[in-house]
């Protein structure tokens, strides 16, 4: 009697087991999702140009056009076409920065360090 009782207790605790790892599963994907829709909304529609990293490991550079309950709509650099992409498919979301902002950037350190250096040794003085 004993043997039967423990042996039904082994195979509810297996059970149990195996669809409490398949549930802890599903709120690791559900949490991605919610991330990535929370980033989406910050970054809004229109201006910025990003990168999307899907799980696939396809990327996709393109403009936010329309945002959704559980998508939202790139519209490719390139070839404008429109890509609905579904919250669970994306493995990254990255804003890509124009190559002449990082120039324009980079150059105006250039100028702040030339001046700091010569104002250092004096020479900026009347």
């Amino acid at each position: 009697m004993l043997k039967k009782y423990s042996t039904l207790m082994l195979i509810g605790l297996i059970i149990n087991l195996a669809f409490s790892s398949f549930v802890f599963a599903q709120d690791a994907e559900t949490k991605a999702a919610e991330k990535n829709k929370v980033r989406v909304a910050k970054l809004g529609t229109g201006g910025r140009l990003i990168e999307v990293k899907l799980k696939d490991d396809t990327k996709i550079k393109g403009y936010i056009t329309e945002i959704k309950e559980d998508s939202f709509v790139l519209v490719g650099k390139k070839n404008a076409v429109s890509t609905n992409i579904s919250y669970n498919q994306v493995k990254k979301i990255q804003v890509i920065v124009p190559t002449t902002l990082l120039v324009a950037g980079i150059v105006a350190i250039g100028l702040i360090a030339v001046f700091v250096v010569v104002c250092g040794t004096g020479r900026c003085e009347d």
